[in-house]
């Protein structure tokens, strides 16, 4: 009877998951998971919900009007579903900040020096795991700050407000960003973590995220 007590939990908790909104495409299809993460000096960290890549080998200098967005996310972890295999980096990324009982998005967007460090790649028939990437909470610049977070800012959210100061301070545009619906910064990437326990991690979370799916499948493979 001890373990039958389990039962409503454990329904409880994959009720709470969003499911894949796709399944595999073929036996040939690939995934990739990331959680990028903003490491914040007082309360929770904050967490990626959707990730802007971009296709290496169709780039010039990084560069390209050709983005690549997420499929979903649950939980800290971003999912890229059906990916073609290729060699990929992330320009990137949107989150939700809630305050004052009300929800305004979020744009980030990286230096190119930033951009080189996310770089990965994707293999076919494979679950690739892109690690954590972690941010520098006290970077934020004011744009444009660099060229290619600009030019990614000005194609994936041009109607956002670009207002935060330097140092995270904010400047004349405070306002806006208070009462706009949207919002566009610049941070720097200071590690992308792919160590062994990390994808360990990912893959136990990945396992939970999939269970019961077509994806499943996947992770049993060889």
């Amino acid at each position: 009877m001890k373990h039958l007590a389990w039962i409503p939990i454990m329904l409880a908790l994959f009720a709470c998951r969003t499911l894949p909104p796709v399944s595999p495409q073929n036996a040939d299809s690939a995934a990739g998971v990331a959680t990028v993460r903003l490491k914040t000096p007082i309360g929770p960290n904050e967490y990626a919900d959707e990730i802007y890549f971009i296709n290496l080998d169709e780039a010039k200098n990084y560069k390209t009007t050709k983005f690549l967005k997420s499929t979903y996310f649950n939980g800290s972890r971003v999912y890229m579903l059906n990916a073609a295999p290729g060699r990929y980096a992330i320009v990137g990324f949107k989150d939700l900040l809630a305050s004052n009982n009300r929800k305004q998005v979020r744009y980030t967007f990286f230096s190119l020096q930033s951009i080189k460090k996310t770089e990965f790649t994707i293999e076919a028939g494979k679950v690739n795991y892109l690690g954590i990437v972690d941010l520098r909470t006290n970077s934020t610049r004011i744009m444009p700050a660099d060229e290619h977070a600009q030019y990614y800012a000005d194609r994936i959210a041009s109607s956002a407000s670009q207002v935060w100061g330097e140092s995270g301070v904010l400047e004349s545009g405070a306002r806006m960003l208070i009462f706009g619906d949207a919002i566009s910064v610049v941070q720097d990437v200071t590690i992308v973590d792919r160590s062994e326990p990390v994808v360990n991690e990912m893959q136990a979370d990945v396992a939970d995220d999939w269970a019961g799916t077509p994806w499943e499948t996947m992770l049993k493979s060889p």
